[in-house]
C-alpha cells in the first residue's frame, strides 16, 4: 500500500546487533518520497486486494485471491496466476483493484 503514494528508496541496513535484545533480522531504514500522482485506483478497493493478497503466507496469489477474481481475470490485469502476491508489481495490484470498478 506504501508503494501506491510513496517511492521507497533504501537508505541503509541495520544490523541485529544493534538492538538489545537483538533480532533475528536485519532491519531496514527506507525514505519514503510522496508521488504527487498515484495511479488511479478506488483506495477502499486496492486495500481490499492487497490485504486479501498478503493475508495467506507463501501461497500463490490465485489462491489467496479466490473468491475476488477468477483465474482469467488475474490474467487479463496481467498477473501470473502462478506468482507469490510478493512477486506482484504494483501497477497489476492497481489492475486488479479497477477490475471491480
Amino acid at each position: 500500500m506504501l508503494q501506491w503514494r510513496y517511492r521507497m528508496e533504501l537508505m541503509f541496513i541495520v544490523p541485529p546487533t544493534a538492538f538489545d535484545p537483538p533480532p533475528r533480522v536485519e532491519s531496514a531504514i527506507v525514505r519514503m518520497i510522496p508521488i504527487a500522482q498515484p495511479l488511479v485506483c478506488d483506495q477502499s478497493r486496492l486495500e481490499q486486494v492487497v490485504l486479501k493478497a498478503f493475508s495467506q503466507r507463501r501461497k500463490v496469489i490465485r489462491n489467496c485471491l479466490a473468491g475476488l477474481f477468477t483465474e482469467n481475470q488475474l490474467i487479463d490485469a496481467g498477473v501470473n496466476p502462478q506468482a507469490r502476491p510478493e512477486g506482484v508489481p504494483l501497477e497489476q495490484f492497481v489492475a486488479l483493484a479497477n477490475l471491480a470498478m
